[in-house]
């Protein structure tokens, strides 16, 4: 089962063990209601969290289920919170893409030939960057726009670049 990470534990709030979660989710999360997230990409350990109000774009004030005071909530610092890619809608426009999903798909050049693959992508904050692994090795990033990316296949996993010969 593939697991997705949509947020991050960044650190105790307050007294009463509330905690702050980075929330990677374009969509806000549930407030008010218990759910139950994946706290390790790899095992079944889960943590069961209440959101309760959001303090920015993407931060939030959350409970930790049986968690009351600020020393208990510390030990959460840095815990990743995890849902099954299953869970994740299907998205209908050809033009939005989950990141797990770009990650591994071939490389393809304008004449249908393997070029390299998706080893990453990266968002510094202006952007996201696909980080290219090229057949012969090199590596480098590229701004994931449609001049450079003209067209992604889900069906075979493959992303036809054009104009990237610069960042070579």
């Amino acid at each position: 089962m593939s697991r997705i990470c949509i947020g991050k534990i960044k650190a105790a709030h307050g007294i009463k063990g509330l905690v702050k979660v980075d929330y990677f989710g374009d969509a806000a999360p549930d407030a008010g209601e218990w759910c139950e997230y994946l706290s390790h990409p790899q095992d079944d350990t889960s943590i069961v969290i209440r959101f309760k109000n959001s303090q920015g774009k993407s931060l939030w004030l959350a409970e930790v289920e049986g968690v009351s005071d600020r020393t208990k909530a510390e030990e959460y610092r840095g815990t990743s919170l995890y849902i099954s890619r299953d869970d994740l809608d299907d998205i209908d426009d050809e033009d939005t893409f989950y990141i797990v999903d770009l990650i591994g798909m071939t490389l393809v050049d304008e004449n249908g030939q393997k070029t390299g693959i998706i080893a990453n992508v990266q968002n510094f904050g202006a952007g996201d960057l696909l980080d290219i692994k090229m057949n012969n090795g090199k590596t480098f990033l590229v701004p994931f726009t449609k001049a450079h990316f003209p067209h992604i296949s889900h069906e075979e996993k493959t992303i036809t670049h054009s104009n990237i010969s610069n960042f070579t």
